[in-house]
C-alpha cells in the first residue's frame, strides 16, 4: 500500500515544515524577543533567565523566548506566583502577542 517513492515523498515534506518552523523560531527569537523584552524590563522570568543563561547565548535566547511563550499563555497563573505584572503583559502590542 504505501510504497518507497510515497515515503520519501512524505520525509522531505515534514522535514521541510520542521526547518520552516525551527527558522520562525529563529526569527522570533533574534528579532522579535529584544522588542519584547525592552517593554518586559521588570519581569522576574526575563531577568531570571538573562542572569541565569546570559543575554546574548543562542541557547539563552532560545530559553528566553519559549519562556516568553509561556508568559503570553499562563499570564494569570504566573501573576498569582509573583513572577510578572500584569500591566507591563497587557501593554505588549497585538503584533508581539502573537
Amino acid at each position: 500500500m504505501l510504497n518507497e517513492a510515497f515515503l520519501n515523498w512524505a520525509l522531505v515534506v515534514s522535514v521541510g515544515v520542521l526547518l520552516v518552523g525551527y527558522l520562525l523560531m529563529l526569527y522570533a527569537a533574534y528579532f522579535i524577543l529584544p522588542e519584547i523584552e525592552k517593554q518586559l524590563l521588570n519581569c522576574k522570568i526575563v531577568t531570571d533567565a538573562k542572569a541565569f543563561l546570559g543575554p546574548y547565548t543562542h541557547f539563552g535566547k532560545m530559553y528566553r523566548y519559549s519562556n516568553l511563550r509561556l508568559l503570553l499563555t499562563s499570564t494569570r497563573l504566573l501573576e498569582s506566583k509573583g513572577m510578572i505584572d500584569v500591566q507591563q503583559v497587557s501593554e505588549l502590542s497585538r503584533r508581539h502577542r502573537r
